[in-house]
């Protein structure tokens, strides 16, 4: 995984707008990971926190949420690490 978040960032430069969300994978199988979420429209999966281009929706950054992450704040400071103090505008909704 963390291959491929590498190789996200140093193939493509992201323009000075992103964005941070979560998104689900849906997943029905067991998985010890696997969240509900009944107000979602896949209502079970996996949960992905991540960072995008604004205006491509390039996939930045990313976490795959295991339930032993921690504390929201720190998730989503490890995944705007690489952007603090380089002139990034950061877009969220809620």
């Amino acid at each position: 995984m963390d291959t491929a978040v590498n190789k996200f960032r140093t193939n493509y430069i992201s323009d000075k707008k992103i964005s941070l969300g979560e998104g689900m994978l849906g997943w029905w199988g067991r998985l010890r990971f696997r969240v509900y979420n009944p107000s979602k429209i896949t209502k079970y999966g996996i949960m992905v926190r991540m960072v995008c281009e604004s205006s491509t929706g390039y996939i930045c950054n990313l976490q795959i949420y295991d339930g032993k992450c921690g504390p929201l704040t720190e998730m989503v400071g490890f995944l705007l690490e690489p952007y603090e103090g380089k002139g990034y505008h950061l877009y969220q909704d809620n």
